[in-house]
């Protein structure tokens, strides 16, 4: 099997909270943790913004707009559709890699949580990455 390894760009806390660091450029990530972290780039990467991978990203920022209940509502309903084809895109592109361990392979991506937070008027987003090997990990943003 082989094993992707990548620069550790994407940390989690221990209750998945998500920062970014430019840090710790010499520590490798991989296994589930790369998988999490390329989930974790689409979602915060607007498509075409990527010079090296213009296709790669989501739309998922366009719903986090919304302050008024009714678009807090259709937010809530339409989130589900954005991260089911994030899923389908990863899937797809992993089966140009068929050496990929199950670790290293997306099973599905679950959201946990979706929650408006009126005081900060901001999101709050958890989801959780399930691997082939039936192991995953939680981030929230």
């Amino acid at each position: 099997m082989k094993t992707l390894n990548d620069f550790s760009l994407i940390n989690l806390d221990k209750n998945g909270q998500v920062t970014i660091s430019l840090n710790d450029l010499n520590k490798k990530v991989s296994g589930i943790g790369l998988l999490t972290q390329g989930v974790i780039k689409r979602i915060l990467t607007l498509p075409g913004t990527d010079k090296y991978f213009p296709k790669i990203g989501s739309q998922l920022g366009n719903l986090f707009g919304a302050v008024t209940r009714e678009e807090v509502e259709g937010a809530k309903s339409t989130l589900p559709i954005f991260v089911k084809s994030l899923q389908d895109s990863i899937k797809e592109e992993q089966e140009l890699y068929p050496e990929l361990s199950l670790h290293e392979r997306l099973k599905s991506l679950e959201i946990v949580d979706l929650t408006y937070d009126e005081s900060s008027l901001g999101w709050i987003l958890k989801i959780k990455v399930w691997t082939e090997a039936n192991t995953h990990l939680s981030f929230t943003i």
